[in-house]
This record gives C-alpha cells, structure tokens and sequence, in this order.
C-alpha cells in the first residue's frame, strides 16, 4: 500500500516537478533533460537501499529449540543516521519492514529531518518468553545486524516499536557497547 499510494502520488507531482524544475532548483536544462531527471530521481525512491533477512535457532530455557525469523530493512542510506523502530511481534515480515522504513524515510524527509528511514522486527510473541530468553534473542538479533554491517552508531538510530520498551533498547546498546569493545 505504501508503494501504491507513492505512485499515485508521484502521477499528480511529476509533471508539476518537471515543468517547474529550474524555477525551484535553478537547475538550467532543456525539457527533455528535466523529464529524464525528474524520472530518474522518482524511480529510485521506489526501491531499498539493503535488506536483511535473519534466521538463527534458539535455545530456550526449557531446552527446546525453534527458529526465529528477523528483518531489518534500510530506505535511502545516503542520509545517516537511519531512524526506525524495532518490533517483536508475530505481525512483524520482510514486507512490513520494507513498508515502515519507507515510511519512517518519508516521514523523516518531509518533516526535514536530516536522517534516512529503517525499521527492524523480529517475528516473535514476546509475552511468551522469559526475561532471560528475550534478552538472548535480542543479543543474537543484534550481531546479526553487526555481522552483516546493519547496526553501527554511525547507521542507526534505533527506537521500541511494537513488543519492545526502552528496556530492549538498552540490552542491544549495551550488547552492541561489548561487540565494539570485542571487535574494535
């Protein structure tokens, strides 16, 4: 839905961006050269940066053993920090994230915020784990992320979303402060 109601907007605006192209901008080009820029720029606001997809088993407690599914989805990195959220929830999918980054991008850039959109989940039901489990879910979460080069202070700017509180932000802080200390 997100990216149809984009195009749809992107129908009513790009003529309009076009034509008045170098009234805004100052950019001084022939008609067809603004179209094929306008066109350009549009088109790559449809696509991701980088998409992470996540499975690691996990041991619980009670030694039983389950796959957890997590997503982390970056919308236009040229403009870092990344804000977005972080979910768990058996809600969350690799759609989902894609979806609210774009949001959280669009959102950012419109309210001139000078950051580029993420969102990240993890498709689990909190409430079904003990403290200790969840905190150990969340740690394997966030070297995922280190591993693959998708958390770093410099690229993320993480907040609780559905399913998470501060209290989950504080376990990938101070676990992603002892990966730092680990690996330099």
């Amino acid at each position: 839905m997100v990216l149809y109601n984009f195009h749809k907007a992107r129908l009513l605006v790009e003529k309009q961006l076009i034509n008045n192209l170098e009234a805004n901008f100052g950019v001084k080009m022939n008609k067809d050269e603004n179209e094929q820029k306008v066109k350009e720029v549009m088109s790559s606001l449809d696509t991701h940066d980088a998409i992470l997809d996540v499975t690691f088993p996990f041991r619980r407690d009670d030694a039983s053993h389950e796959l957890i599914y997590g997503y982390k989805a970056h919308y236009k990195n040229h403009r870092t920090p990344l804000r977005g959220g972080i979910s768990y929830s058996l809600d969350v999918t690799r759609d989902k994230m894609m979806a609210l980054s774009t949001l959280s991008g669009f959102t950012n850039a419109l309210s001139k915020i000078p950051f580029g959109g993420s969102s990240a989940g993890l498709k689990i039901n909190p409430i079904n784990y003990k403290d200790t489990e969840l905190r150990r879910i969340t740690h394997r979460f966030v070297v995922e992320m280190y591993r693959k080069g998708f958390m770093a202070p410099s690229i993320d700017i993480c907040a609780p979303e559905k399913g998470t509180t501060e209290r989950e932000m504080s376990w990938m802080a101070d676990f992603y402060e002892k990966l730092w200390t680990w690996v330099g």
